[in-house]
């Protein structure tokens, strides 16, 4: 258990991760936080947001619709306080729902039983059934699995897994077509709704059934900003996801990779999605080789990082620290090492909401450990691997990045409205400071995905020209890294924007210092500003 003491114990792991003066004062890599309670209370989530909270997955497999629009319900009430609190209208903090997609599980805990969990002992032998009238059924010699498309593939010696390493066995005799026999190696306590992971089989399970339906219908009909979908097998699902939302508001589609067929496919899944999750929970319990995660990670880092992709992972991050008390050596070394390749994370849903401010503290902490160091080498490999810009809007986001390396600029202010201009800044420069501007609260969410890119909501002044509104929100926006500590007196910085209210991309680039007026200027009183920044 961990030390009710919580900010203490952050307080001492950041001591000895790192020092504090030489870590920046921001974060750079993005987080994914999971929800999946009923119960959590808009305090709750309000702590979460305090603590630099930037994009939120709601796993809603357990929850009814009613919880689902009360989860919802109590974010929104969440962000409304923080926005009263900070004078602005609008929070950027994007929401994201998980569908399942064709995701393996268990079934429901024999009610008979009267408990949330059951232990499976080591040595036991256990049936396995794919008959659907024992999915509510689920017992120490019984376990239900959702999946009788591919479960005929299983053949004595088969390993699986269930609740992601939790427990592991190994098919040793089949009784007949809808039923198994396994044994035990590995014991451990499961409850309802496992993961059910089978190694080195095919999956035929078919994509999209009736429920993920209508959790899309769910983000559609209440604009959610990401779709993450897990087991995607093949692109084509993802393009009938986007045929769902003709006529709607298209939300971010993220891949997630669980087995085998996904990494088979993996350059198309990557080129037709807006970010790629690697789900290790799964995939390295599906894989015929499990000792190949740590390469398969690195090769589609390094094939989202070609493609301008988000890129996340998930599964096992800081789960034996939290459940030891005191950050561990593999843990550490794991976070670093996938801070230090511009990697996202994504972290579990965890039963106490202090624990999960805890990793987020400890996240934090190490990712601005890393982000603080200097790697020139990726700078010149990334600009190599770039084709000659077929356009002036490409060519002038590589100049960008030329000059805010040679006058080592720590921020670039971008001006957009639909974002692509940061996101092409961001796969070019990913260890930039990229400030966007946009009066579009969906674009600002969006954005929140891509590593380096903060965002800053801006309302419009109607009665200002063109040239005035563009000095105005530069202004603001080197006013409030002055108020955040990111620029200071004498800091460069980089501007790209649009020359005129005509040109169709960002063609004008120039370089700002910061004087002694705005350094005294905190705010800028001519328009209406608003800034967030998690």
């Amino acid at each position: 258990m961990l030390p009710h003491q919580g900010s203490v114990y952050c307080r001492s792991i950041r001591k000895n991760l790192m020092l504090e003066e030489d870590a920046k004062s921001y974060r750079l890599t993005p987080f994914i936080i999971t929800f999946s309670d009923a119960g959590l209370t808009s305090i709750d989530m309000e702590n979460f947001i305090e603590m630099g909270l930037r994009i939120i997955r709601f796993r809603m497999t357990k929850l009814t619709h009613n919880d689902k629009i009360m989860l919802l319900a109590k974010f929104r009430e969440a962000s409304k306080v923080y926005c009263s609190k900070y004078g602005v209208e609008n929070w950027p903090i994007a929401i994201s729902i998980d569908v399942p997609n064709a995701c393996i599980k268990t079934g429901s805990l024999n009610e008979e039983l009267g408990v949330e969990e059951i232990t499976l002992e080591e040595n036991s032998k256990i049936n396995v059934t794919c008959n659907k009238k024992y999915w509510n059924k689920c017992s120490k010699d019984l376990i239900f699995m959702d999946d009788p498309f591919t479960f005929p593939s299983i053949i004595p010696g088969t390993e699986i897994t269930i609740g992601s390493g939790k427990v592991i066995m190994f098919c040793v005799q089949i009784i007949n077509t809808e039923m198994i026999k396994c044994k035990i190696a590995q014991g451990g306590l499961i409850g309802e709704l496992e993961a059910f992971c089978v190694r080195g089989i095919r999956h035929i399970k078919p994509a999209l059934s009736n429920y993920d339906l209508k959790m899309i219908d769910f983000a559609k009909d209440y604009k959610l900003d990401v779709i993450i979908l897990n087991s995607v097998r093949y692109p084509i699902t993802i393009t009938r996801v986007r045929n769902l939302f003709k006529n709607h508001r298209l939300p971010h589609i993220i891949s997630t990779i669980c087995e085998q067929e996904g990494l088979d496919n993996i350059d198309e899944i990557i080129e037709i999605s807006d970010g790629i999750i690697l789900a290790r929970e799964f995939l390295a319990y599906e894989i015929v080789n499990q000792y190949r995660m740590a390469g398969i990670q690195m090769q589609i880092s390094g094939k989202c990082k070609q493609r301008g992709k988000p890129f996340f992972v998930s599964g096992n991050i800081l789960e034996e620290s939290l459940k030891k008390g005191i950050i561990t050596d593999r843990d550490l070394y794991d976070i670093t090492n996938t801070a230090m390749d511009n990697t996202g994370f994504i972290l579990k849903e965890l039963r106490d909401p202090s624990h999960l401010l805890i990793a987020m503290d400890i996240l934090d902490s190490v990712c601005r450990s890393v982000e603080s160091t200097k790697r020139d080498e990726d700078f010149w490999r990334i600009l190599d691997e770039l084709k000659m810009p077929v356009n002036a809007a490409e060519a002038c986001c590589q100049a960008c990045a030329l000059v805010a390396r040679q006058t080592q600029s720590k921020v670039v202010i971008v001006p957009t409205v639909s974002g692509k201009t940061a996101r092409c800044l961001s796969h070019i420069a990913p260890d930039v400071t990229i400030f966007t501007i946009t009066s579009n609260p969906v674009t600002a969410r969006k954005l929140q995905l891509y590593r380096g890119i903060l965002s800053i909501i801006y309302n419009v002044n109607k009665d200002q020209s063109f040239d005035e509104a563009m000095g105005d929100r530069v202004n603001f926006a080197v006013c409030y890294c002055i108020t955040r500590n990111i620029l200071n007196y004498k800091d460069t910085y980089v501007v790209l924007r649009r020359s005129t209210m005509y040109s169709a991309f960002a063609d004008n680039l120039s370089v700002g210092t910061v004087n002694t007026k705005s350094h005294t200027v905190l705010q800028c009183s001519s328009t209406k500003l608003l800034a967030t920044l998690p």
